[in-house]
């Protein structure tokens, strides 16, 4: 649970900060034109994919058994997800997507027809991305291998039912003598107009 959450801490790090910058030059007076571009907005499954890991460390108390395999199941897809998207970033931009990202900044103005974006990726945060989601895919890996056989939430807090008359049938014949007798005691008490709680 706890390299989940960190996994997907960190994927929501990488997220949050600068993922690209873009440099376009632009006729002079006008100096170059310079954007970064959020991990998040770059890359938008970062953001889904680092709450979906959240989501899964929380759940992994919450579930038991089948439950926790799906749980196990998506955390590691997500880990893969953010590990492949991150990865394409490291092979290179095309000049379509730079632009793309260039002009989902703001308006370019002062831009020569047919320029090109110089794209200066954030190795950095790149690595933390890639970091969560070796993270999350390892929590998941552990989760399919073993979490069947972890207690669920508030199972092992679970207060025992008091043995009762109807029990009495399903259990050793000791028990069932110490079960008829108590309930004995108690009617007799009540016959006697005694209060068999006031003890």
């Amino acid at each position: 649970m706890l390299a989940a959450a960190i996994g997907a801490a960190l994927v929501l790090l990488a997220a949050s900060r600068g993922w690209v910058t873009l440099r376009v030059a632009r006729d002079r007076p006008l100096p170059d034109l310079v954007r970064t571009v959020r991990g998040g907005k770059a890359q938008p499954l970062l953001t889904a994919m680092g709450l979906v890991g959240l989501a899964g460390a929380v759940a992994l108390l919450a579930t038991r058994r089948i439950g926790r395999l799906v749980v196990g199941l998506l955390l590691a897809a997500a880990g893969v997800l953010v590990a492949v998207r991150a990865s394409t970033d490291l092979q290179g931009m095309s000049a379509h997507r730079a632009e793309t990202l260039l002009t989902d900044g703001g308006p370019v103005v002062g831009v020569p027809a047919g320029a090109r974006a110089t794209v200066d990726l954030q190795l950095t945060w790149v690595g933390v991305a890639l970091t969560g989601a070796v993270l999350l895919i390892g929590a998941g890996a552990v989760v399919l291998a073993r979490g069947r056989r972890w207690p669920g939430m508030g199972g092992r807090y679970e207060r025992s039912r008091p043995a009762t008359i109807q029990d009495a049938g399903h259990a050793p014949e000791p028990a069932q003598k110490a079960v008829a007798e108590a309930d004995r005691t108690l009617w007799e008490a009540l016959d006697r107009g005694e209060d068999p709680t006031a003890r």
